[in-house]
């Protein structure tokens, strides 16, 4: 059961690394959440971040959003 809080989620970052990633989805797993978007490849100029990539999120034991796993990039993606 998820705890009664509401999140708004502005910004994900890694400090000291090229540009990081671009979220365009959410959904509520039950147990966290798991956002999907794009991060960048080797090769991906600045402005656009090109494999697709998935972040989870559990909730912890105070209701906050702790990081499941590592994000999981996928094949590039036809654009």
């Amino acid at each position: 059961m998820s705890p009664l809080k509401t999140y708004r989620l502005l910004s994900v970052r890694h400090v000291g690394g090229k540009g990081d990633r671009l979220f365009t989805g959410v959904r509520e797993t039950g147990t966290g959440l798991v956002l999907s978007g794009f991060g960048y490849a080797a090769e991906d100029p600045l402005c656009c971040p090109a494999k697709p990539l998935e972040v989870t999120f559990t909730f912890g034991a105070r209701g906050e959003l702790v990081l499941a796993s590592s994000p999981t990039l996928g094949k590039e993606s036809a654009r």
